[in-house]
């Protein structure tokens, strides 16, 4: 459906405005006008079971209102939801959606400007994903508002000018472009004084890194830097817990910048309580390549907890001590635990995991199966008499037909 302009009323029950079900396409785009959407449920760029659908609003000043969902930017049961709004201060109200994919599903909500206004009553919504534990893995859940001063229900994780995580793979992002740009002569005068305290520097260092603030993140980088064991004990008592990107992506210059003070903390972390402290650890001995922790994740790795994280941070580490753990990990019962180690093994390159990989391409899920593919295409020549001998002897077309697709890019 198209509509080139005018101030629209669209009202429907289910399965309407931008919304497919069962292997179909759907799709509505709005160029212009303010326009009120209605409906009750599966509506508003949903996809619905093994389908796509589509809403793209151009312009002006929208209300979206579906009582039931997944709406508004939502997929379910292998599909995929999108939701576009470019411009206008809209308001959007869903018990459940805004860029959430549900059961295997990508879900997609952007909204380019405006000051906009999001309420959500269930668990699920503003850039969410959960794991479907009867297939045994999840989905891919986005939102993003990137532009304007916005509104949120107070207790879920998203808000204004704010990065955030949730679910099995659900990312949200909200900035502000016009604050930036209108700001930017102020923050310019206005450097760290000598006497800022640690805390003022770390929140100056975690800046959006863009347009001019790069020079005061930088310089507020520096600092820190320059701060050593202070900016360690604050960032340990105070900053471990947090689960923002840019807070994360601070600690990491800090640690690549004075890797004999603060490596050592961080991998006393390892086995802390608090699962937010651990896991954030584990992740930034992962992107920091520090090859001391692969002995103490090794040992983690056998309580079965944070698996997940400890498999890709020994895959960033790049060690092949890792080896004959992340392989046995490619039988686990857990989809998720297993195409980890597969792209982990990648990273490392080592052949001995080649044997593991080809059985791997056997596997029920395709996700474990491509990322096994990847991983024997990164290990590339050392892998070619293993994967001769797999294909002359193996009657199994699934992994005759990964194997084909290997050959046609390692020769």
């Amino acid at each position: 459906m198209f509509d080139k302009e005018g101030n629209d009323f669209y009202n429907a029950d289910v399965f309407a405005q931008g919304a497919s079900y069962w292997y179909a396409l759907g799709g509505l785009i709005d160029e212009n006008g303010n326009d009120h959407y209605l409906a009750t449920e599966y509506a508003q760029g949903a996809g619905i079971h093994c389908s796509v659908g589509y809403l793209l609003d151009e312009q002006g000043d929208d209300q979206y209102f579906s009582r039931f969902g997944p709406s508004q930017g939502s997929g379910h049961d292998y599909s995929v939801g999108v939701l576009i709004d470019k411009s206008g201060n809209d308001a959007y109200q869903v018990s459940g959606g805004q860029g959430v994919g549900l059961n295997n599903s990508v879900g997609i909500f952007i909204d380019g400007d405006g000051d906009d206004t999001y309420l959500t009553t269930e668990q699920n919504g503003q850039g969410d994903a959960n794991i479907s534990y009867k297939r045994n893995f999840g989905g891919i859940g986005i939102f993003l508002d990137l532009n304007g001063n916005d509104y949120y229900p107070s207790k879920r994780s998203a808000d204004n000018n704010k990065i955030w995580r949730q679910g099995s793979i659900g990312i949200g992002l909200d900035v502000n472009a016009r604050q930036t740009t209108e700001s930017t002569t102020i923050m310019e005068k206005s450097p760290l004084a000598l006497e800022s305290s640690v805390e003022e520097i770390f929140k100056e260092a975690s800046l959006w890194e863009v347009g001019s603030a790069k020079i005061r993140v930088r310089v507020a980088r520096c600092e820190l830097i320059k701060r050593g064991e202070e900016a360690l004990e604050y960032i340990i008592a105070q900053k471990m817990k947090t689960n923002q990107g840019l807070e994360l992506r601070t600690i990491k210059e800090l640690i690549d910048s004075l890797p004999l003070i603060t490596k050592p903390k961080f991998i006393a972390l390892i086995n802390h309580p608090n699962d937010t402290i651990s896991t954030n650890a584990i992740y930034l001995l992962g992107e920091t390549k520090t090859k001391e922790a692969v002995t103490p994740l090794l040992k983690a790795l056998k309580k079965d907890k944070h698996s997940g994280t400890i498999l890709w941070s020994l895959g960033e580490i790049n060690d092949s001590r890792a080896v004959p753990a992340l392989c046995g990990y490619l039988k686990h019962k857990k989809e998720i635990y297993r195409r980890t180690a597969a792209a982990a093994l990648g990273k490392i390159k080592d052949p001995a995991s080649v044997p593991h990989l080809i059985q791997a391409l056997s596997d029920p899920f395709i996700t474990v199966r491509l990322a096994a593919e990847q991983s024997l295409i990164n290990i590339n020549e050392p892998a070619i008499p293993y994967l001769e001998n797999a294909y002359q002897k193996t009657n199994n077309q699934v992994l005759r037909f990964h194997l084909q697709r290997i050959f046609s890019k390692i020769k």
